[in-house]
């Protein structure tokens, strides 16, 4: 690297040397213990970075040597995560949410000796989202009853809670645990049916703070109005393992569309989950992940993910050292990410001529230098860092060539004098025969 502008690196003879040194000569090399030295032996100083990354205090007592290998991996928890999807706008198509995932539709009502209509819901194992409608043709009038299942619901909780709706308008309605049997009173058999379906899945990453990857997924499901979907996040999962321990914030959470196909301006846009994750799958700590859905459409077209993005990583290992014009001494990882862990020591003098030269282009402070002040690139003056760049010369060339000029000039004037003394020399002699 080279310093674009007056500053100079500061350096150190040793790790535990008290004074600094100064240079511009800038091409160091990661030693066997993961310091940076240049050619002469020196260690490079810098300013440690924080832990977001900026630099920590600008000053002589911060300065400390530049070790690149203090970090050998690195993983980056999730927090943010952006997806596009759109629900099929068309009731036919929004229907097919029913066998998105192969679960068969539960059976049509049978006429029942009890002057009804009943229906038996099909033993399951019920996943959050899993969307049971109720569909009732009497007088008529069609009307649908819809239980949509929250997290650790049982078919049980799904009966219970249709027959409670349908018993508002036909009184007697009631299920039976027993029989997952629905009983209608006053209907026939075929004005009652009941389907199910799990809504459309938009599976997402989340990683953890140790850099395991979890699945998430978002529930799409079908509510019975126009433009009208409830999203709901299902329980992570690592390898096929529940690996959450709890989940906040995951709906259900009502979604509307407007005529235009965009999420209507009152329609939520966005959710935040907090996740502990169970300690026999992840030790890692709890995570925070807003979930951005703005860009979400309904148009009559088929269920189709655009995109999805997150900001998470897994575990990845040191690929490279990378410096800015800042200054700021970076790892690039393998997987992606890369992490500042210093900043560049730079140093200023009121008289740099008065430096006092060591062997290996290295310099230290005198009395005619002044006193260093200890700076940063662009900053203090000091210049700008070219990573990747060596300086080839120190020197200005313009000055040292007017400079050769002029003693050039006086060594041919002197010449000129020599030889004019020496023929007036060789004069007198010859004056004198």
């Amino acid at each position: 690297m080279a310093v674009a502008g007056p500053g100079m690196f500061v350096v150190k003879d040793t790790l535990t040397a008290s004074e600094f040194k100064y240079t511009r000569a800038g091409s160091f090399d990661v030693n066997s213990e993961g310091y940076l030295q240049n050619k002469s032996g020196k260690f490079l100083m810098g300013y440690p970075a924080t832990a977001d990354g900026s630099p920590g205090a600008i000053a002589a007592a911060n300065a400390q040597p530049v070790n690149v290998t203090q970090i050998i991996l690195s993983a980056k928890p999730t927090s943010n995560i952006r997806m596009s999807v759109n629900l099929p706008a068309d009731v036919a198509a929004a229907a097919d949410a029913t066998s998105i995932d192969g679960l068969s539709q539960a059976p049509a009502g049978t006429t029942d000796p009890d002057d009804g209509a009943d229906v038996v819901l099909s033993e399951r194992d019920i996943g959050l989202g899993d969307h049971y409608a109720a569909t009732i043709t009497s007088g008529g009038t069609t009307r649908t009853y819809e239980a949509l299942a929250q997290a650790g619901a049982t078919i049980d909780a799904v009966g219970q809670q249709l027959s409670e709706l349908i018993a508002a308008d036909f009184e007697g309605a009631t299920y039976t645990s027993a029989s997952n049997r629905i009983f209608v009173p006053g209907i026939d058999g075929a004005n009652l049916n009941v389907s199910a379906n799990r809504g459309f899945r938009t599976p997402l990453t989340v990683f953890d703070s140790l850099g395991n990857a979890h699945q998430l997924d978002a529930v799409w499901s079908k509510v019975n109005a126009a433009g009208k979907w409830s999203l709901s996040f299902d329980s992570p999962h690592l390898d096929g393992i529940a690996s959450a321990r709890s989940i906040s914030g995951n709906g259900p959470i009502d979604v509307e569309f407007s005529p235009s196909g965009a999420l209507t301006a009152d329609s939520p846009s966005s959710a935040t989950l907090s996740i502990t994750w169970e300690p026999s799958v992840s030790n890692a700590g709890t995570s925070s992940v807003a979930i951005d859905f703005g860009n979400a459409t309904s148009y009559a077209d088929r269920y189709e993910v655009a995109t999805i993005n997150q900001n998470g990583a897994g575990v990845g290992r040191v690929a490279g050292v990378q410096v800015d014009d800042d200054g700021a001494i970076g790892l690039n990882f393998t997987n992606g990410q890369r992490k500042t862990i210093a900043y560049v020591a730079l140093a200023t003098f009121a008289n740099v001529d008065g430096l006092a030269p060591e062997a290996g282009n290295n310099f230290r402070e005198s009395v005619a230098s002044g006193n260093p002040t200890f700076t940063a690139a662009n900053s203090g003056g000091a210049g700008s860092i070219a990573g990747q760049s060596l300086e080839a010369s120190t020197v200005d060339i313009a000055a040292e060539l007017s400079d050769m000029i002029i003693t050039q000039n006086a060594y041919a004037a002197n010449v000129k004098t020599i030889t004019t003394a020496d023929e007036m020399l060789k004069l007198l002699d010859r004056m004198k025969q």
